[in-house]
């Protein structure tokens, strides 16, 4: 049987090479549009034996969130790969099948939230990877009453890198930009009102603030408690007899801290006395020898606690909860707390941090040990405050964000961020 086979293999060589090749010889090829949600498969071809053909380069076919690049023998790409345009010989008949890439292998999503405006958003922009965006939109078509337009944040409350309309931007994950508001002092000029703002982002302690411009007066009080310190990370090196063991983990990340808001009416002259919390330190590693067993980092310390004090009045944001704890814990620490409403308010509202991630004894968790978001309020004149995110992988824990656990003996916890105060203040002319 093999002699037979290659008797028939080589006369079908020399038939090839003298042009004695039957012609009615012929192959089909089909074209298989593979899920494309819009666009018509090409035509079929028929090929003589031994000629080929130049495929198909896939204009018109569209398949949503996938970039058309090339055809293959089977659906899922298993097969050889052929480049639109290339030459094909056929050998029999096939059905070649559109090749589809997954755009978000390679692609980076950038999205845009008008963040409380009214009007057009601009659109989604899908980047390639290494590209640019050379121009982020403008925010004409954006308003908001009382706020002017002053860019595009990472992040609601405006935090962190602001980008202004004009200005490139190369995205390095997917990502949603925030619209940036600003008070609009000119709009404020038309009202009947003023409006007083005081904001303070850095620890203080008993900071007097005195008012006595204009009456009745509303007043408005925004307080942040401040982010828990990440735990260290730790290393044991543990023998048991003939058993060795080398245990390398990470600590427990922060709590986030807690945030407040009062609202009050003033008819005289008034002093506020701020404390804003500073953010917990991170604990140091922690390294075990030999005939111990294995014990976790030194915890962090908790977040500071933010207050503030008008009179009778008294609002406090309690600090996160450090993170980790003594012996063998790993626990993420708890966010924080807020004190009770006083009386003769018009409006209070409050909300607790978020708690940091737990840590892991025999595993490197930074990669998703994340420290507790600070709480948020979204309530009065200010649209969006607090909400600040915990200490990541190579970034620092943000506005009352928790610090993140350690890993190995020889990294400590991160820091968590300060606690805020904002003051505002509308009064008459």
């Amino acid at each position: 049987m093999c002699l037979k086979n290659k008797w028939i293999g080589l006369i079908k060589v020399i038939l090839l090479i003298t042009g004695c090749i039957l012609e009615d010889t012929t192959y089909t090829v089909t074209f298989d549009v593979n899920g494309a949600t819009s666009g018509s498969a090409p035509e079929q071809e028929t090929v003589n034996a031994g000629s080929r053909i130049q495929l198909p380069s896939g204009s018109g076919l569209l398949k949503t969130g996938y970039t058309f690049i090339g055809w293959n023998y089977y659906p899922d790409n298993r097969g050889v790969h052929y480049n639109p345009g290339s030459f094909y010989t056929p050998e029999q008949n096939v059905i070649l099948y559109a090749k589809w890439y997954d755009e978000s292998d390679f692609f980076y999503s950038v999205k845009f939230d008008n963040n409380g405006g009214s009007g057009n958003v601009p659109p989604e922009r899908r980047v390639p990877q290494g590209a640019s965006i050379q121009q982020l939109p403008n925010g004409n078509d954006l308003s908001k009453d009382g706020f002017k337009f002053d860019g595009w944040s990472y992040y609601p409350d405006g935090s962190g890198d602001i980008y202004n309309a004009g200005s490139s931007y190369t995205p390095v994950i997917n990502i949603t930009f925030y619209a940036k508001w600003i008070i609009d002092e000119e709009w404020l000029s038309d009202l009947s009102t003023r409006v007083f703002r005081r904001e303070y982002t850095t620890p203080v302690t008993n900071t007097v603030l005195s008012f006595h411009e204009g009456f009745p007066a509303v007043v408005e009080v925004y307080v942040l408690g401040a982010g828990g310190g990440g735990q260290g990370g730790h290393r044991s090196y543990y023998i048991q007899g003939l058993s060795r063991s080398d245990w390398v983990g990470t600590g427990g990340s922060g709590g986030g801290g807690s945030a407040a808001y009062m609202k009050f009416e003033l008819d005289s002259p008034v002093v506020f006395n701020i404390t804003v919390g500073g953010g917990g330190p991170g604990g140091t590693g922690r390294y075990r020898g030999a005939g111990y067993t294995w014990q976790s980092g030194y915890p962090g310390i908790s977040g500071g606690s933010t207050s503030v004090v008008v009179g009778s009045r008294i609002i406090t944001a309690g600090g996160g909860i450090y993170g980790g704890g003594d012996g063998q814990t790993l626990t993420g620490g708890a966010g924080g707390a807020t004190g009770s409403m006083t009386i003769g308010l018009l409006d209070w509202v409050s909300a607790s941090g978020e708690k940091g991630n737990d840590g892991e004894f025999n595993a490197d968790r930074r990669a998703i040990n994340r420290g507790g978001r600070a709480a948020s309020i979204n309530s009065g004149s200010e649209f969006h405050f607090g909400g600040g995110y915990g200490a990541i992988i190579g970034t620092s824990a943000q506005t009352g964000g928790g610090g993140r656990g350690g890993y190995n003996n020889g990294e400590s916890g991160t820091r968590g961020g300060d606690g805020s105060v904002v003051i505002v203040i509308t009064y008459s002319k």
